[in-house]
This record gives structure tokens, sequence and C-alpha cells, in this order.
């Protein structure tokens, strides 16, 4: 391990070092920047298009917005890395030589710091929580290639419950989450629980109670009205039907009708279709104690939860699976069954689903026990919802959500006049945190991620691969482990460094 204080240098140019691949600092910058657009207006391109399109945005946005936004952003991941690189010659020259922070902490520092400030502001923040979750991912790897701390076996898991807890104990309170948090824990759990969302439905409920038992009647009466009636002019059924055809077009349900119009479905529906009625209306007569919020009884309500998750989980891991198979299964068309049914398929489903259920399962559980209702409930039913993830491992996701409850809490401590407000924290934050996470890409490739790995190689066209990092090794880091046998190609007029013997 390289100690920060020791005077370890290394003699060599930014040339033998870092942009292996041309010997011109300039061009070094110039080819890094071209690279990094071409990638960067595809990603955000497709990012800001599918952001669009699932919040149906209006043409507005994409007459104005769209392409500013789109050029904006890729403005910002391009200097980000060109001026990374042109820094890290810029150290170089001015220094004489390289140190352990010289080489790639101070440059990316600078870089960052400059590019966030080209970035819209109402990204600044989400950039920071996303690139501290990631230092903190990879300084925890280095402190275990270190031995100096210990993996935890499901370390994750534990982390989640915790953060969890906390989640959904503000879930239960008033005004305890933003609105954007809040309407994410509103699609896992439901918003039964949420005090603000039940204050409302109830006020909802007692103005359209009326106006729903109209529609009710109306939509009852002119379906009697439509099977009774049978058309003989045959002017007035060719009207008819156009006029059917055109209001099932118009429908938000049309495919869901034709669905049902299949005749395999319909038999389906006759047979089970009976049984199933009385099931559910056995579940919604199910025991529900006084102070639970939701409308019919405690099984149906945390039963509803797990099949609602469990199939909403199945279909997207299935599309994800599905798109990433796409070349797999154009080979060897066996493989779409390992798609549907494979050990992996069931991950997400299994983690949404039994933290929906086990969440609402315990706060009914605690009502019936303790005979009353508190906001303290929801953190012990999020503690153990948050065993689910065992299902769906990921320490990235935990840490996300760590940081962003960190991020939550500091909000609030400001809100409550008990912290500081700090100007452009977030700057300061994500330039600190890109420094960290560029200087081990540099000088401990191992430790990153192997997503955000393969991500840097991608946008710069797998030029921070061709650093000669075997030179690197003096500052005890490991920094070639990934690459023991590379060595660059130089051009003999700018350097006189030779292949070392195997």
């Amino acid at each position: 391990m390289a100690i920060i204080s020791k005077p370890v240098r290394l003699y060599c140019s930014c040339y033998e070092l870092g942009h292996c691949w041309t010997p011109h600092c300039v061009k070094a910058s110039t080819d890094v920047a071209k690279d990094v657009f071409s990638e960067a207006i595809k990603i955000y391109g497709a990012l800001y298009l599918l952001t669009a399109l699932f919040k149906r945005k209006g043409w507005k946005y994409y007459a104005k917005k769209f392409v500013p936004e789109t050029l904006r952003s890729t403005l910002f991941l391009t200097v980000n890395g060109s001026l990374f690189v042109g820094l890290f010659c810029v150290t170089r020259q001015l220094l004489g030589t390289f140190y352990y922070l010289s080489s790639s902490f101070l440059p990316a520092f600078v870089a960052a710091g400059t590019a966030l400030l080209l970035e819209r502001r109402n990204r600044r923040g989400p950039l920071a929580i996303y690139i501290t979750n990631l230092a903190v991912e990879t300084g925890f790897r280095m402190l275990i290639n270190r031995g100096i701390v210990r993996p935890i076996k499901n370390g994750e898991v534990m982390l989640f419950s915790v953060v969890s807890a906390v989640y959904l104990y503000l879930f239960r309170k008033k005004d305890g989450l933003p609105k954007s948090t809040l309407s994410v824990f509103k699609f896992l759990v439901g918003a039964d629980e949420n005090p603000d969302s039940t204050a409302k439905d109830a006020n909802d409920n007692s103005t359209t109670s009326t106006t729903t038992t109209e529609t009710t009647t109306t939509l009852s009466t002119t379906s009697t009205t439509t099977s009774v009636s049978t058309p003989t002019n045959p002017a007035t059924s060719t009207t008819a039907t156009s006029s059917s055809s055109s209001s099932v077009t118009g429908s938000k349900h049309s495919l869901l009708n034709v669905l049902l119009s299949t005749p395999g479905v319909q038999t389906l529906i006759e047979v089970v279709g009976p049984h199933w009625r009385r099931l559910v209306t056995s579940l919604k007569a199910s025991p529900k104690h006084r102070s639970c919020p939701h409308s019919h009884g405690c099984l149906h309500y945390v039963l509803k939860g797990l099949c609602k998750m469990f199939g909403l989980g199945y279909v997207v891991q299935l599309l994800i699976k599905l798109i990433s198979s796409i070349s797999a299964i154009r080979r060897r068309p066996s493989e779409v069954t390992k798609v549907f049914w494979g050990r992996d398929s069931f991950g997400l489903a299994a983690f949404l689903s039994l933290y929906s259920v086990v969440f609402r399962g315990v706060n009914c559980t605690l009502r019936w026990l303790r005979q009353k209702d508190e906001a303290i409930h929801g953190m012990v039913a999020g503690f153990l919802a948050g065993g689910a993830m065992y299902f769906y491992n990921s320490l990235t996701v935990s840490l996300f959500c760590a940081a962003k409850l960190v991020e939550l809490l500091y909000f609030k401590g400001i809100e409550a006049g008990r912290l500081p407000y700090i100007r452009h924290a977030d700057i300061f934050i994500y330039a600190f945190s890109c420094a960290f996470v560029f200087h081990a890409a540099v000088l401990e490739p191992h430790a990153l991620r192997p997503a955000y790995w393969k991500w840097l190689l991608r946008v710069t066209r797998n030029k921070f691969s061709n650093m000669n990092r075997r030179l690197l090794d003096v500052f005890g880091t490991e920094s070639s482990k990934m690459f023991p046998y590379f060595w660059p190609k130089y051009d003999p007029r700018y350097t006189n460094m030779i292949h070392p013997p195997s």
C-alpha cells in the first residue's frame, strides 16, 4: 500500500504513462473529447428521450428543451473527460514528475468541478449522489483489497434494512418524505399507510361517491341495452359497427378488450371467473382492525400487494433479460426458456412482492397486537421488509438508498435550523468523489465497480485501459493487476523505453 506522505516519485513523460496512443498532449485531449462526445450524445439522447416518453411530456419539450438539454449534458461529460487528460499533462509539466496524488486525483478534482458548472442545476445534486455512492463502494473495495476490513456476509441486506426502516418510518408520518421519494414508496407498498394520501383519498371519496354511482348505473344500463337490441337495417348495422369500432380504438383498454375477446381466454374466464370472484369476495370480507386504513380485510390487503408486485417484478426482469439476450437467442432459440424460467428470472419479483407483503403484514399485525396505530410500526415493518433484498442482492442499490437518505436527513436538519446550509456543496462533493473514483481508475482499476469500468472504456474507446500501469506499480497499489502483460507500442522518436523482459 502506498503511503501518501512518502516522497515516491515517478520520472516519466505523460506520453509514457498516460496517453500512450499519441505522443502529443493536445491531440490526446482532443482524441478523448471526440470519443466522449460521440458516446455521450447517444447516452444522453436516449436517456432524455425515454424520460420524456415515460413522463408523457408534450411536443413543446421536444421542440424547445430536448436538444439543448442533451447537448448541455453531453458537453458536461466531454469537458470532464478531456479536461482530465489535459490537466494530467499540465500537472506533469509543472511538477516535472508524478506523485501519488498528482497523477490523477488533482487533475480529476479540477476537471470534475469545472465540468459540473456547465451542467443544469437540477442535475448537480443527483450526479453528486450517484458519484458519491460509487466512491464509497470503491473505497470499500480498496479497504478489502488491503485487508483492512472484511466483507460481511449479506452486509448489503443489513444496510438496506436499516435504511428501509428510516424511510418507512418517515413514510408513516405526515409530511415525512418529499414528493419524489414519497411517490416511490407509494408505488412499492401502496398509499394506504401514508397519512397524507389517506386524508386526500377520504376527501376525494366523499365528493365523488355520487358521481361513481351514477356512472356505474349508466354503464350497466348501456350494457343491458346493447345486449338486447339487435339492428335489422344493414345501414344501421354498419353505422353501429363502425361507431363501436371507433370507440374501442379510442379506449385506453382497447388491447385488453382484444385479448379478452380471444376464444381461449374467454373460456378460461368462464371457468375460472366465478371461483376467482368468490375467492376475492371472501378475502375482502376477512377481519380488519378498526385502525387499519385500507378499505377491505387485512388478508386481502396483504395478498393484493403480493400479486401486484410479483407480477410487475417478473415482467420488468423478463423484459430486461429479453433485451440483453437477443443475440444469444438468435444463435440458440432454446435459450428463450432460460429467460422465462431461469434461476435469476424471479429475483426482482421475489424482492418487490416480499417487500410489499412484509410491510403490509407487519403493520396490520402490530395494529391487532397493540390495538392502536403509530408511525413506529412503519420502522419495524420497514426493517423486516428490507430482508427481501436477500433475493435481489445489490450493494449499489443499498448504497444509493443510504446516500439519498443522508441527503434527505441533511435537508430536514436545515429546515429545522439544526444544520448549516453549505453553498455549492454539491459541486465540491461531486468533484471530490469523482477525483477519488478517477484516482482509483488510474491506480487501482480492479477496485472499481465492473460495470463502471466498462462504461469508462466505452466512453473513451478503451483509451483508459491503454495507460502503462506497470510503471505505477512503484506506488504499491498493484496498478497492473488487470493488465500484467500490457506494454504500449511506443514511438521510438519520443521515448527510450523498451519492453522489459518477461
